[in-house]
């Protein structure tokens, strides 16, 4: 049922936002069913499966595990709220149920592994709120619980999962990543004045002023982007920068950009609009009145990883303009690499000199790179498709397009295609040596699944409360991408299937001898050397 909602959001015009209000609204609705279904499915086999996890050995009944569902090696944070203490409406009426968890003493927790390893960890007092469980085979069963919410760092391996305890003691001070204005890691130095600059050390590379917002009035359509004539690009300022966490493992820091734009088009670009008018011959500007926008962007540095984590919100209270990140990336080469499906295209920077119009944006799945022979630059992004290198050293990625007319071969208005409401968008910007690209790109894709965290019991299990529930060459080398890892259409074995990135032969050695094709039928090719953007699949007794 989801696969099939989904594939209903799928036709050409309505999955890239070309179609009126009434068709975006109603994709809406459809994503929304797909992902409560997904999240149906996943926690109801999750519940079945941590059932099953042994942990016996832990000194605490307060337990909780974490799971890398992904195909990717990841770094991450995670957060989970950790119930301490429970008073259902059977034992006390519900306010004086409250009133007992509300008054419960909480000591000091501290956050170990099952061997008593210390973990750094912040913990936050939930206090009382209300709870309910849905059982399958009686009426409902609602309480007041008391909690904590327990966030962490971890680095977890593909399709791998860790439990972790809560014991009573004090927290143990560690220096943190941010010092005097700088984040330091082994892999960068962040610092931050009038804008952000970010040190690669693996290849010495000084990225000054690295993140910008841009702002340029849209006088297009759904379909294209047209830059109205004689104006230019607005950039935000940089207007505060705010330390929300520091600790040894990572460093998240509050950025705030004030951006100040034009309300929307001049009133010529609604004549245009109406009387059909080529957009590429519009002779419309932009307002003369203004509006400001706050971006509110969270940066998040880890010890572990040189992926640079970038979570940013606003308001759209404009009309008729679109907002791009910008990273500049000293890149010298010619090309960028960015990701497709089961393949990494490689594309001219700048267009074939019959191209007309003059902006040249282009589509990625997961992540867009450049690099020349002495550095690289790979941002990922969620759902943010749209990107475009402006010269050959700037990486743009569209964060926000907003236009009233659907466009095409009539006049279509659109006006809730003007985004006047408020956004979240997730992007990665990660600096590293070129030969490290590969890795860099599965970081990129690791960033698309999150962390999935959960408490448990103290319990007799027959799964290990620690492991890994497949070890394949695929899950670990750079220049493979593995995407599904699934139970067989006829359930006689498990399949993987992954592909190839690189231009070059890449060896996987396996023990699997059974390679078959996209519909699962058994193919006679032997398993040897994967080629240039091949796709394999495997059937894993």
């Amino acid at each position: 049922y989801a696969g099939k909602t989904l594939l209903q959001n799928a036709p050409h015009d309505s999955i890239c936002g070309c179609s009126v209000d009434e068709v975006h609204r109603e994709m809406e609705t459809r994503f929304a069913k797909v992902n409560q279904v997904g999240e149906f499915i996943k926690g109801n086999l999750l519940e079945e499966w941590k059932q099953k996890l042994d942990s016996r050995q832990a000194e605490s009944d307060l337990l909780f595990t974490v799971v890398n569902t992904g195909l990717h090696d990841k770094v991450d944070t995670v957060s989970v709220a950790v119930t301490f203490a429970t008073c259902d409406f059977k034992e006390a009426h519900q306010t004086e149920a409250y009133q007992r968890m509300a008054d419960l003493t909480i000591l000091d927790f501290i956050v170990k592994d099952l061997y008593g390893r210390s973990v750094e960890a912040k913990i936050e007092d939930l206090g009382a709120s209300f709870q309910y469980d849905l059982p399958k085979d009686r009426f409902r069963q609602a309480y007041i619980a008391r909690q904590l919410r327990v966030t962490l760092p971890i680095h977890l391996a593909p399709l791998a999962w860790k439990t972790f305890q809560l014991l009573p003691g004090a927290k143990e001070e560690h220096e943190g990543l941010y010092r005097n204005g700088v984040i330091d890691t082994p892999f960068v130095t962040v610092s931050f004045d009038k804008h952000l600059t970010v040190y690669d050390k693996t290849t010495h590379e000084a990225y000054e002023n690295f993140l910008r917002f841009e702002d340029r009035g849209d006088i297009g359509n759904e379909y294209i982007y047209f830059q109205p004539k004689n104006t230019e690009p607005i950039y935000a300022k940089l207007a505060d920068v705010k330390v929300l966490e520091n600790n040894a493992r990572y460093a998240k820091v509050e950025l705030s950009h004030e951006l100040t734009l034009p309300v929307n088009a001049d009133e010529l670009l609604e004549q245009e609009q109406k009387g059909i008018v080529e957009f590429m011959t519009r002779s419309a500007g932009r307002s003369s009145e203004l509006t400001s926008m706050i971006l509110t962007t969270e940066l998040t540095v880890f010890a572990d990883s040189p992926q640079l984590r970038f979570k940013t919100r606003f308001t759209n209270t404009a009309k008729d303009h679109r907002i791009r990140v910008l990273f500049r990336t000293h890149n010298s080469s010619k090309t960028n690499d960015s990701d497709s499906i089961y393949e990494v295209v490689r594309r001219n920077n700048r267009p074939a000199s019959s191209w007309e119009n003059p902006e040249n944006p282009q589509h990625q799945q997961a992540f867009v790179s450049l690099y020349d022979d002495q550095k690289a630059v790979t941002v990922a992004n969620k759902g943010l498709n749209e990107y475009e290198i402006l010269g050959d050293d700037t990486i743009a990625v569209t964060i926000l397009r907003a236009t009233g007319e659907l466009g095409d071969w009539g006049y279509f208005p659109t006006p809730e295609a003007q985004c006047l409401r408020d956004f979240q968008v997730e992007y990665t910007a990660e600096c590293h040596q070129p030969q490290e690209r590969f890795a860099a790109y599965r970081r990129a894709k690791a960033f698309q699944t999150p962390l999935t965290a959960f408490q448990i019991s103290k319990q007799e299990g027959s799964v290990a409360a620690a492991g890994q529930a497949l070890d394949h060459p695929a899950l670990n080398l750079a220049e493979i991408c593995p995407t599904a890892l699934k139970v067989a259409e006829d359930e006689s074995g498990i399949v993987l299937r992954y592909y190839n990135m690189s231009q070059e032969e890449q060896e996987v050695i396996s023990d699997s001898k059974t390679l078959v094709n996209l519909l699962e039928e058994v193919v006679p090719e032997k398993i040897g050397a994967l080629g240039p953007q091949e796709i394999r699949t495997e059937l894993l007794k």
